[in-house]
């Protein structure tokens, strides 16, 4: 982790923080062996672990989604979007996911009506 990059420890955290959620909730169930199939979990696992807002899944073709946050209303920081960048890609990664790509496209922080993630990754299922 680098010290100087702000953005970089926030990721880390966030990366971290999907370990131990999934590791929680049996990481098998949880991402249920495809990147879709997590990322389809999201908005209950956000549930289970706040109490504002909510979160949305949409998925965008094969290898691509968009998870958006709305109404999360105190939580919603650039701090904070970038450990849900970090968990997104974390799991994305322990549900089979190669070259994993999260985009946050929105942010409240700055005036969007929701803080929006972009989920691209390229997946083998053939090679698991």
């Amino acid at each position: 982790m680098s010290f100087g990059d702000r953005a970089e420890a926030f990721v880390e955290v966030g990366r971290a923080y999907a370990d131990a959620i999934l590791a929680r909730s049996h990481r098998q169930k949880a991402t249920g062996g495809t990147p879709k199939v997590f990322l389809e979990t999201v908005p209950r696992l956000y549930h289970a672990y706040y109490t504002v807002g909510r979160r949305e899944y949409e998925p965008l073709g094969d290898n691509a989604a968009v998870i958006r946050t709305f109404d999360a209303e105190g939580l919603v920081i650039a701090d904070h979007c970038w450990t849900v960048v970090g968990c997104l890609q974390r799991g994305l990664e322990l549900s089979g996911a190669d070259t994993v790509l999260v985009t946050e496209t929105a942010c409240r922080s700055s005036g969007a009506s929701c803080c929006q993630y972009l989920c691209e990754w390229d997946f083998h299922a053939a090679a698991r």
